[in-house]
Formats: structure tokens, C-alpha cells, sequence
């Protein structure tokens, strides 16, 4: 649970009005034009949904943990070092002075509420306030809209589909892309490991790559060991290269 205490950060402006319902579902990136634009809506769909608040008076809190279920939307500052970090002030309704900050990630959609979730999600970050954007002016006044992965609901995609985008669309992925979190969230749902993942996108290794490769790793494990040997004094220099070259010759 995130928590962000209202204890100070004023708001300017005349903002719009939004609510959980603004936003049904999850934005994704791959549906904007700009970080910039994904970020404004990410933190509307963001606020009722992943922040719970509270206010204090006189360095004492005065209520329970609340969340925003109707709020004004003001502006959203860029971070100065621009690396994809916004932050998104916004102002519950029942709330007349103080404004709740979100922070949100328009490159990979990560998000925080308040400055110490932040330094949790998102270790080191320096924030230094940059450009200063008008929600309302940007989003122009249209009406919310719903947004959906290109790909479908993610719950329905078959496995081949879902591992390619867990892993990032590369063929040599290794590990996953967070980048796209909720496709590696439902690969975890569904019991996939990364080699699971691997095998249903179809980015198996053949098995003369295989074979290739656990040689190489067998060589080098070898010399490592000869190397051994000759820094504990147990084989002579000699006796050392004629070594080597036989454990070479496998190459």
C-alpha cells in the first residue's frame, strides 16, 4: 500500500475534474503519441486506484487513510533531467488547500505516490521540477477515454504471444522487460519462468548452440583450474603448458 500525506503542497490553477471512472482501464504505452500524454492519463487512472492518503494538522494526523475518489487534475511538472519521471499534482475534492503528489513514469509506467514511495521505487532519482504542462490544455477537454493493449486484454492472450512480450520481442532475452510489467505479471501468473517463456515464444536454443556453448564453459572451467595448480605451486611451468595445450586442443 502507498501512502502520501497532504501536508502542504499547494495547488494553482483552475483543474479539471476526474474520478475512478474517468479511466476504466489500464493505459498502456504503446497507445501514445508522447510520454507526456500517457503520463496525464496514467495518473488519472493511478490516483483513485494505487494512493491512499491522509491529512495532518499541526505535524498530527487528523484522519484515517482515505482514498481520492474525486479529484481536481492541475498540471504535471517534468522532471528537469527529463528521464521519463512526471509529477502529477492533484487535489481530492474533499480536500481545499493541499494537493496529493503521484509520480508517474511516462516511458515505463512505474509510478509512486509521495516522495518517500518514490525513493523506494526508484533508488537515487534526483527530481528537480522542469517544464510546467496544463492537464486540462492537453488532454484538450475531450472525454476520458478507454484504453486497451493493441495485442487484446492480456488474460486472453495465448502463452507464444504473452512470453514475446514478457521477454521484450528479442529472441536473446535472457530476462524480462519491464517495460511491459503486466505482460510479465500474467507470465507470472500463469507459473511461467523465463525459460518457460523462452519455449513457448519459440527462442529455444538449438541444441548445437547448446552443446557449443557448454563446451566453451567446460574449457574455461578447465583453465581456471590448471591456473590454480600453478599458483599453489603443485605442477611445474612445464607441465603446465603441455596441459594447456591439450585442453586447448578441444576448442
Amino acid at each position: 500500500m502507498a501512502v502520501s500525506i497532504l501536508a502542504g503542497c499547494q495547488t494553482t490553477g483552475a483543474g479539471k475534474l476526474y474520478s475512478k471512472d474517468s479511466i476504466s482501464s489500464k493505459p498502456y504505452r504503446t497507445n501514445y503519441s508522447s510520454d507526456l500524454k500517457y503520463a496525464i492519463d496514467l495518473a488519472i487512472y493511478s490516483t483513485p486506484r494505487r494512493c491512499v492518503w491522509w491529512t495532518t494538522q499541526d505535524q498530527q494526523r487528523v484522519t484515517e487513510n482515505q482514498r481520492p475518489d474525486k479529484f481536481n487534475f492541475f498540471q504535471i511538472i517534468e522532471n528537469k533531467f527529463k528521464d521519463g519521471w512526471y509529477l502529477a499534482n492533484v487535489q481530492p475534492t474533499d480536500v481545499v488547500h493541499n494537493a496529493l503528489s503521484l509520480y508517474v513514469n511516462g516511458k515505463t509506467g512505474n509510478w509512486a505516490c509521495g516522495a518517500n514511495h518514490l525513493a523506494r521505487v526508484a533508488p537515487g532519482l534526483q527530481f528537480y521540477n522542469g517544464k510546467f504542462f496544463d492537464v486540462a490544455g492537453i488532454r484538450g477537454g475531450r472525454e476520458p477515454v478507454v484504453v486497451k493493449t493493441p495485442q487484446g486484454p492480456v488474460a486472453a492472450l495465448n502463452a507464444k504471444k504473452l512470453c514475446k512480450l514478457a521477454l521484450g520481442l528479442k529472441a536473446d532475452s535472457l530476462g524480462w522487460n519491464y517495460s511491459y510489467s503486466d505482460f510479465v505479471n500474467e507470465s507470472h501468473r500463469r507459473g511461467f519462468s523465463v525459460s518457460d517463456c523462452r519455449k513457448h515464444a519459440g527462442y529455444v536454443s538449438t541444441p548445437s548452440a547448446s552443446k557449443s556453448t557448454s563446451a566453451s564453459k567446460s574449457i574455461e572451467e578447465r583453465l581456471q583450474k590448471l591456473k590454480q595448480l600453478i599458483d599453489r605451486g603443485l605442477i611445474t611451468e612445464d607441465e603446465a603448458k603441455a596441459k594447456r595445450k591439450e585442453i586447448l586442443g578441444g576448442l
